[in-house]
């Protein structure tokens, strides 16, 4: 199907993980699905670690985007293109998410969602873009 310059490029983002259900021992599987006849441009920290956060359920709302450690790396963000009609895939380890506090580094338990800030390629726009829930047990 034919995506129009007009369509709002986050909507036509797909961005999931391989699964909606992990324990804290596997690995997370995240896709980038770009749906649209024309490039997004994201960051590699490092050029290797894709600049997303991630949102951990409270209740009925979100915590406010939280950070990977490797955004805390003092190294180059390097600007990534991910072409129309293209994926990028990426896999993390639970123990990423808190490798920054030391007495923590397993995810806790509880729904997540990840982050990922992008732009078109055509504007200056900058959009977000959800994954899907996923449950760490």
């Amino acid at each position: 199907e034919d995506v129009t310059n007009n369509e709002q490029p986050n909507s036509q983002i797909n961005f999931t993980t391989d699964s909606e259900v992990y324990l804290q021992s596997e690995n997370i599987k995240i896709v980038i699905k770009n749906n649209l006849n024309r490039a997004i441009i994201f960051g590699l920290r490092c050029n290797q670690h894709p600049e997303i956060s991630y949102q951990k359920k409270v209740g009925d709302g979100w915590s406010e985007k939280l950070s990977f450690w490797w955004e805390s790396l003092k190294c180059a963000t390097v600007l990534d293109t991910l072409d129309g009609n293209n994926k990028y895939e990426y896999e993390i380890t639970p123990e990423i998410f808190e490798m920054n506090t030391p007495s923590a580094k397993r995810l806790d338990a509880g729904t997540y969602r990840l982050v990922l800030g992008f732009s078109a390629q055509d504007n200056n726009e900058n959009y977000l873009s959800y994954s899907n829930n996923f449950e760490i047990k």
